[in-house]
């Protein structure tokens, strides 16, 4: 079959889209690959640790102070904006906007560092092992829809958290009607 050079002229040319998310378990051997960010869009940021079971489970009373300090004090260090985070027991969701790439991941580098450190107990001389499951998964925020839709798997994570996965159906058909509907008839 012979291609028609002349038909690729009046063809409109595949526009790659942009990758908008990074990191997570996933992306096992692509490491290398620069993480997609945009300084004007906020970003989902999770942070998953298994470790987090028992005493150093992130909903203990302690842990959930430490992390609420830590978070609030590297944030401020590296002009980063949380505008809401979930804490679900063995992960974080973090819905962050900053101002420099330099800026994000200095932040990055630095709360999971002291947050391990912190929730371990690890030091010089008495290591802990990992506690990261995997990259942080980082994915930007392109529309308001992903934005509502991000606010509604916050809202569905903190009451799974706390009461269990029952809370999360219920909170998802209270506050959003749709959903329910859209489950009998799928």
């Amino acid at each position: 079959m012979s291609r028609d050079p002349q038909a690729d002229l009046f063809r409109a040319p595949k526009e790659k889209r942009p990758a908008l998310a990074h990191g997570g378990s996933g992306t096992r051997g692509r490491r290398k690959v620069l993480r997609p960010l945009a300084t004007n869009k906020p970003v989902h940021l999770t942070l998953r640790a298994t470790a987090a079971k028992g005493e150093m489970n992130f909903l203990r009373a302690h842990n959930r102070l430490e992390i609420a300090a830590l978070l609030k004090r590297q944030a401020a260090r590296f002009h980063v904006r949380v505008e809401s985070w979930v804490n679900v027991g063995n992960h974080l969701h973090l819905k962050i906007r900053f101002r420099t790439r330099r800026g994000f991941q200095n932040f990055l580098r630095t709360f999971t560092a002291v947050l391990a450190r912190k929730i371990t107990g690890a030091c010089r001389g008495k290591p802990f092992g990992k506690f990261w499951d995997a990259l942080a998964f980082t994915r930007v925020l392109a529309s308001k829809r992903e934005v509502a839709n991000l606010d509604r798997y916050f809202d569905a994570n903190a009451a799974e958290a706390f009461a269990g996965p029952a809370a999360r159906e219920e909170v998802l058909a209270r506050k959003f009607p749709w959903e329910k509907r859209r489950k009998l008839t799928g």
